[in-house]
């Protein structure tokens, strides 16, 4: 299987379960880990967690990463219900997509 890059796509849905678990997501782990077939994953969502809680809980390896920190900037005070339809629209065509792919 060739390397798969990290798409900021995959970055947000990694975020806003960090920041907000499943509440008013339409998909469970299981499912976005088929369409977000990254190994590390759940990984990343510790790692935005680590950013959330100043490295308290998750895996701090992202606190200095500007990329995490740029995002978790920009999406940290971003409407909770807002942030969970962007989610689902991302994961919606990234589902369809993959469905068109297989």
């Amino acid at each position: 299987m060739r390397k798969r890059n990290w798409l900021v796509e995959d970055n947000l849905v990694a975020l806003y379960i960090a920041l907000h678990k499943y509440k008013d997501l339409r998909y469970e782990l299981k499912k976005i880990k088929k369409i977000i077939p990254h190994k590390g994953f759940p990984m990343r969502i510790q790692n935005y967690l680590a950013i959330d809680t100043d490295g308290r809980k998750g895996l701090d390896a992202a606190l200095e990463s500007p990329l995490f920190n740029e995002l978790y900037s920009i999406f940290k005070d971003f409407s909770q219900k807002k942030f969970a339809q962007l989610v689902n629209s991302i994961l919606d065509v990234k589902s369809k997509i993959d469905n068109k792919q297989n």
